[in-house]
């Protein structure tokens, strides 16, 4: 029999994304009210962490949870320490007129992979994936090959993968640090966009959910 769900309450506004914190303890969640918020899973209990200049839509939290890197689609890519609550703004994209649309940490190197969208010099649109380094403070490679914004950017936990997914109806999937040597594996077969992506814990599959309902999944080892 299923319980009655809990209702949480705290954003004035839509709830842009959710993350689970590494030790359970609960969860980090941002709105359209520009707020940024924590909430025991078990209590219902929360309380707000901040209120930031930018409407964030994308967030992920770090392997150790100590940071909260967002996504601002006007631009920005933003870091905040969950113990101090402060933030730094990373990028402003926005002065090249580029989205940044979505963001995740790699589970044990200091990098982030942030999706982009832009419009190239014959002003169509386009998407890349740049990975960011946040203790040498410098973007270290851009990965492009999408026609489209970039709606997803994934590591496989055991952090030898990286997938996109996006509007195109394309997936691309990478081997970390051979990104440039390497071409990606391209699955392009798909019959509409892809708006989120997750690989199994033992990273062998790969899990795409579709704006037409369906739930793709492939296999990210041939030897499986």
């Amino acid at each position: 029999i299923c319980e009655k769900p809990s209702i949480v309450r705290g954003h004035k506004g839509f709830v842009n994304d959710i993350k689970f914190l590494p030790d359970n303890s609960g969860f980090i969640s941002v709105g359209a009210d520009r707020t940024v918020r924590f909430t025991n899973a078990v209590t219902g209990q929360g309380r707000m962490l901040a209120t930031l200049p930018y409407d964030i839509k994308s967030i992920d939290i770090s392997p150790g949870g100590e940071w909260m890197a967002g996504a601002a689609a006007t631009g920005q890519l933003i870091m905040m320490n969950l113990k101090t609550n402060e933030y730094e703004l990373k990028f402003d994209e926005s002065v090249n007129q580029v989205r940044v649309l979505c963001v995740a940490f790699h589970p044990n190197k200091p990098v982030l992979a942030y999706g982009t969208e832009f419009l190239d010099k014959d002003s169509k649109w386009k998407g890349s994936v740049k990975l960011f380094n946040y203790s040498t403070q410098e973007v270290e490679k851009e990965l492009r090959g999408h026609n489209a914004g970039v709606s997803d950017v994934e590591f496989s936990p055991d952090g030898l993968l990286l997938a996109s997914a996006g509007y195109d109806k394309k997936l691309q999937m990478w081997v970390v640090d051979h990104e440039e040597e390497d071409l990606p594996v391209v699955m392009d077969i798909n019959n509409s966009n892809i708006w989120r992506l997750a690989f199994t814990k033992n990273s062998d599959y790969l899990l795409a959910s579709c704006n037409n309902g369906e739930i793709r999944v492939w296999q990210t080892d041939p030897r499986v």
